[in-house]
């Protein structure tokens, strides 16, 4: 009977030792919102589809810029930045009041163009590129919700700024 019930104590201390045990690492907080403070256009190419400079043999882009959700709800349009040379990228936007993405899965694209007579947005501009950002792709892996996020596409370069709440 004796060693029976040492042996059950050894049991229940035992238990209470090694059974309990504390969950030291914090719950993983999963964002709901993000939205992008900014832009910066970090590269493109200065030679349009026919082999020449954008306004002509030896003429710069008129360069300017902006978020659509999808391919057609305009969210923000940047100036118009005459005589673009390679050493004035990059070239940073930042919005007056950040866009919240309404979905993660929505394609957000940062398109670059260039004004051909000073109207945003004209039939005459030319597309120098654009760079599509998925939110959902930036929501798991070791990379998950960046402040900042690069990447390149269609011939742009583009780095977005990123709030994640």
């Amino acid at each position: 009977m004796k060693t029976l019930l040492k042996k059950m104590a050894i049991l229940s201390i035992a238990m209470l030792v090694f059974g309990c045990s504390k969950d030291d690492s914090p719950a993983e907080v999963v964002k709901t919102k993000v939205k992008i403070t900014g832009y910066r256009i970090d590269s493109f190419s200065f030679v349009a589809n026919d082999g020449l400079g954008w306004d002509g043999i030896s003429g710069s882009p008129d360069v300017y810029s902006g978020i659509f959700n999808g391919n057609s709800t305009l969210i923000v349009t940047s100036n118009i930045i005459d005589n673009v040379s390679a050493s004035m990228l990059p070239i940073t936007v930042t919005l007056n009041s950040p866009y919240l993405v309404p979905n993660f899965s929505d394609t957000i694209n940062v398109v670059v163009m260039d004004s051909d007579n000073s109207t945003f947005w004209a039939t005459s501009d030319d597309e120098i590129g654009f760079v599509p950002f998925i939110m959902s792709d930036y929501t798991t892996g070791a990379d998950k919700y960046p402040t900042t996020k690069t990447k390149t596409a269609n011939g742009v370069s583009v780095t977005l700024f990123l709030t994640w709440e």
